[in-house]
Protein backbone atom coordinates (compact mmCIF):
# COMPACT_ATOMS: atom_id res chain seq x y z
CA UNK A 1 0.00 0.00 0.00
CA UNK A 2 2.65 2.72 1.01
CA UNK A 3 4.56 1.71 -2.70
CA UNK A 4 1.33 2.59 -4.38
CA UNK A 5 0.61 5.53 -2.27
CA UNK A 6 4.65 6.78 -3.06
CA UNK A 7 3.92 6.24 -6.82
CA UNK A 8 0.38 8.14 -7.12
CA UNK A 9 2.11 10.88 -5.48
CA UNK A 10 5.14 11.00 -7.65
CA UNK A 11 2.64 10.56 -10.53
CA UNK A 12 0.67 14.02 -9.26
CA UNK A 13 3.75 15.84 -8.83
CA UNK A 14 5.10 15.52 -12.41
CA UNK A 15 3.14 18.49 -13.34
CA UNK A 16 -0.33 16.40 -14.43
CA UNK A 17 1.30 15.05 -17.84
CA UNK A 18 -0.26 11.69 -18.56
CA UNK A 19 2.25 9.42 -18.30
CA UNK A 20 2.32 5.60 -17.68
CA UNK A 21 2.50 4.25 -14.40
CA UNK A 22 6.43 2.58 -15.08
CA UNK A 23 7.28 5.91 -16.54
CA UNK A 24 5.82 7.61 -13.60
CA UNK A 25 7.61 5.58 -10.98
CA UNK A 26 11.01 5.55 -12.94
CA UNK A 27 11.18 9.36 -12.03
CA UNK A 28 10.60 9.21 -7.52
CA UNK A 29 10.12 12.83 -6.46
CA UNK A 30 13.59 13.17 -4.88
CA UNK A 31 15.36 11.78 -8.07
CA UNK A 32 15.83 15.75 -10.18
CA UNK A 33 14.59 14.99 -14.25
CA UNK A 34 17.35 14.35 -16.33
CA UNK A 35 18.87 17.80 -17.80
CA UNK A 36 18.75 18.32 -21.74
CA UNK A 37 21.38 16.86 -23.15
CA UNK A 38 22.97 14.91 -20.44
CA UNK A 39 22.72 11.95 -19.00
CA UNK A 40 22.09 10.38 -15.54
CA UNK A 41 23.15 7.98 -13.04
CA UNK A 42 20.84 6.57 -10.54
CA UNK A 43 23.35 4.92 -7.69
CA UNK A 44 22.07 2.59 -5.16
CA UNK A 45 22.84 0.22 -2.41
CA UNK A 46 21.08 -2.57 -0.73
CA UNK A 47 19.87 -2.13 2.78
CA UNK A 48 21.85 -5.36 3.75
CA UNK A 49 23.19 -5.69 7.17
CA UNK A 50 26.55 -7.44 5.23
CA UNK A 51 29.11 -4.53 5.62
CA UNK A 52 26.94 -2.38 7.26
CA UNK A 53 29.38 -0.28 8.27
CA UNK A 54 31.29 0.40 5.23
CA UNK A 55 30.78 2.92 2.72
CA UNK A 56 30.59 2.00 -1.16
CA UNK A 57 32.08 4.89 -3.28
CA UNK A 58 32.30 5.03 -6.61
CA UNK A 59 35.11 6.85 -8.59
CA UNK A 60 35.84 8.01 -12.53
CA UNK A 61 39.02 8.77 -13.36
CA UNK A 62 40.14 9.16 -9.80
CA UNK A 63 36.98 11.81 -8.94
CA UNK A 64 34.52 10.49 -6.29
CA UNK A 65 31.35 10.61 -8.08
CA UNK A 66 29.14 9.46 -4.97
CA UNK A 67 29.66 7.37 -1.46
CA UNK A 68 26.78 5.35 -0.55
CA UNK A 69 25.85 4.19 2.79
CA UNK A 70 23.65 1.49 3.39
CA UNK A 71 20.25 1.28 1.85
CA UNK A 72 20.59 5.04 0.37
CA UNK A 73 20.33 6.15 -3.50
CA UNK A 74 21.99 9.08 -5.32
CA UNK A 75 21.50 10.65 -9.16
CA UNK A 76 24.49 12.02 -10.76
CA UNK A 77 24.64 13.78 -13.99
CA UNK A 78 26.70 13.15 -16.78
CA UNK A 79 27.89 14.19 -20.18
CA UNK A 80 26.63 11.08 -22.88
CA UNK A 81 28.95 8.72 -23.73
CA UNK A 82 31.53 6.24 -22.42
CA UNK A 83 32.32 6.26 -18.56
CA UNK A 84 34.53 4.14 -16.45
CA UNK A 85 33.30 3.40 -13.24
CA UNK A 86 35.30 2.54 -10.36
CA UNK A 87 35.74 1.75 -6.91
CA UNK A 88 38.13 -0.27 -4.69
CA UNK A 89 37.07 -3.94 -6.05
CA UNK A 90 37.10 -3.19 -9.42
CA UNK A 91 34.50 -1.46 -12.08
CA UNK A 92 32.14 -1.34 -14.72
CA UNK A 93 32.18 0.12 -18.20
CA UNK A 94 28.53 2.26 -19.21
CA UNK A 95 27.64 4.20 -22.28
CA UNK A 96 25.09 6.61 -22.05
CA UNK A 97 22.46 7.98 -24.92
CA UNK A 98 21.53 11.61 -24.19
CA UNK A 99 18.47 12.24 -21.70
CA UNK A 100 18.81 8.57 -21.13
CA UNK A 101 18.79 7.18 -17.11
CA UNK A 102 20.77 4.21 -16.24
CA UNK A 103 21.05 2.58 -12.81
CA UNK A 104 23.83 1.47 -10.99
CA UNK A 105 23.75 -0.94 -7.85
CA UNK A 106 26.70 -1.50 -5.11
CA UNK A 107 26.29 -4.91 -3.56
CA UNK A 108 28.51 -5.21 -0.79
CA UNK A 109 29.97 -9.08 -0.24
CA UNK A 110 31.72 -10.60 1.71
CA UNK A 111 32.60 -11.61 5.64
CA UNK A 112 34.59 -11.94 8.58
CA UNK A 113 36.74 -8.48 8.26
CA UNK A 114 36.93 -8.44 4.35
CA UNK A 115 33.78 -6.82 2.65
CA UNK A 116 34.02 -5.73 -1.31
CA UNK A 117 31.71 -3.29 -2.55
CA UNK A 118 30.82 -4.61 -6.22
CA UNK A 119 29.25 -2.44 -8.68
CA UNK A 120 26.69 -4.07 -11.43
CA UNK A 121 24.38 -2.12 -13.91
CA UNK A 122 20.89 -2.99 -13.30
CA UNK A 123 17.23 -1.73 -14.73
CA UNK A 124 14.40 0.71 -13.34
CA UNK A 125 12.37 -2.21 -12.64
CA UNK A 126 14.83 -3.72 -9.94
CA UNK A 127 15.46 -0.08 -8.68
CA UNK A 128 11.58 0.60 -8.24
CA UNK A 129 11.11 -3.05 -6.46
CA UNK A 130 13.87 -1.46 -4.01
CA UNK A 131 12.86 1.95 -4.39
CA UNK A 132 10.33 2.22 -1.44
CA UNK A 133 13.02 0.73 1.33
CA UNK A 134 15.84 3.37 -0.07
CA UNK A 135 16.46 7.17 1.34
CA UNK A 136 18.22 9.61 -0.39
CA UNK A 137 21.84 9.72 0.13
CA UNK A 138 22.19 13.29 2.14
CA UNK A 139 24.92 14.88 -0.06
CA UNK A 140 27.97 17.04 1.91
CA UNK A 141 28.44 20.30 1.45
CA UNK A 142 31.79 19.68 -0.94
CA UNK A 143 28.96 17.49 -3.18
CA UNK A 144 26.86 20.13 -3.83
CA UNK A 145 28.89 22.95 -5.02
CA UNK A 146 30.56 20.66 -7.80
Amino acid sequence: MKTSVRILATCLALSGLAVSAMSCAAAPASISNVSDGKSQIVFYRLSTMLGAVYGCSVFEKGSKIVELGRGRYQAADFEPGRHTLTNRSGGIDIFLEPNERRFVMCKVTGGGLTFTPQLSITDEAAFMERFPKLKPQAQTESETVK
